[in-house]
């Protein structure tokens, strides 16, 4: 483990520990893979050194080294080094290959895990009004039926049937509250991907779902 002078330390993780440091971390997680024999690997970790200062403690920082876990490197579709990944609730937000500035790391960070909103909440409150307003919307204009299933309906095939409009899009609109959800088209029988989804995260059996935050 190596530690910055403000004691917030980048912890080296391998294969072993992958799931334990990230994958179910209860803070957002980002993920350094690096190898020795690269020079833009040694500027990205002074760099590191510098983001994980700047947040104090918020964010947890590992590096993998891709020559030595091969395995995570193939998982992740990691090509070239560095490569930074982002990680929130064990789901994989974003990827961004080269060495980054330590403004830009920050950025993407803020974009990725927005600081919470502490919220008064008037003197009668409402569940409902912490529950946001979602449309969905799926380019299948040749389908014959697309239902939306996710983590907010338990993955029911018949519990969200969505509609076709006159250009040919389908939409679902739903109440859904503040984080981040797992989810599918079901186009004509088939489980698929949104592409204008947030990201791409992982469901209970490991395949691949897409992922929308609601702020």
């Amino acid at each position: 483990m190596n530690t910055n002078q403000n004691k917030t330390p980048t912890v080296d993780v391998n294969q072993a520990d992958f799931e334990s440091q990230v994958l179910k971390s209860n803070q957002p997680v980002l993920v350094a893979f690096w190898a020795p024999w690269s020079q833009p690997c040694r500027v990205l970790d002074s760099v590191l050194g510098a983001v994980a200062a700047e947040c104090a403690g918020n964010v947890k920082l590992v590096k993998v080294n891709a020559d030595d876990h091969p395995d995570l490197s193939l998982r992740y579709g990691i090509q070239s080094v560095p490569t930074l990944l982002y990680f929130v609730a064990g789901n994989l937000l974003d990827k961004v290959v080269g060495a980054a500035s330590k403004e830009a790391i920050l950025a993407k960070l803020r974009t990725v895990s927005p600081e919470p909103k502490v919220v008064t909440p008037p003197e009668r409150y409402s569940a409902k009004r912490t529950r946001h307003h979602v449309n969905f919307f799926c380019e299948a204009p040749e389908a014959k039926s697309v239902r939306l299933v996710g983590d907010f309906n338990g993955w029911d095939l018949a519990a969200t049937p969505m509609k076709q409009t006159p250009d040919g899009r389908w939409m679902a609109s739903l109440e859904l509250p503040h984080g981040h959800h797992r989810y599918l088209f079901i186009v004509d029988g088939t489980p698929t991907l949104d592409p204008k989804a947030t990201g791409v995260a992982r469901d209970d059996r490991d395949r691949p779902v897409s992922l929308i935050a609601v702020s």
